[in-house]
């Protein structure tokens, strides 16, 4: 089956280092071995110098299917995507990750969204209230 963990929290489930996985995001995965490759993942993510950021991020992430994900949650004017309401799947032999969305009860809400809705665009602004992805 492969790794499959849910975005369970505001405020944790978005590729922040965490102490406990288990606090933002839910390891669905049959083996329950989804928290150390997630680790792995959020690790890459937040580690990788800047210089080998794209390289390496492609390496690990469908960074096309990651970048549809967004835009068309922005598009739609969902804002209820940003920490949860996604699965992320590995299958197995993969070195992809995949987002995998659900819950769009909140699309058409926000005629307005911004098209940076979810991204950090202050040096300031609170981690909970952007994807480090984004």
């Amino acid at each position: 089956m492969g790794q499959l963990l849910e975005a369970e929290g505001p405020g944790g489930a978005n590729f922040q280092p965490l102490p406990d996985y288990s606090t933002a995001w839910d390891d669905q995965s049959e083996n329950g071995d989804g928290y150390p490759a997630l680790a792995a993942l959020v690790q890459t993510i937040n580690e990788t110098p800047d210089a080998d950021f794209a390289r390496v991020i492609a390496s690990v992430l469908n960074v096309d299917a990651w970048i549809d994900y967004h835009a068309v949650c922005v598009l739609l004017g969902d804002w209820d995507h940003l920490a949860h309401n996604y699965h992320v799947y590995r299958a197995p032999g993969s070195p992809l990750w995949e987002v995998i969305p659900k819950d769009f009860d909140q699309a058409f809400v926000v005629a307005d969204l911004p098209l940076l809705h979810g991204t950090k665009t202050s040096p300031r602004q609170p981690l909970a209230t952007y994807n480090v992805l984004t």
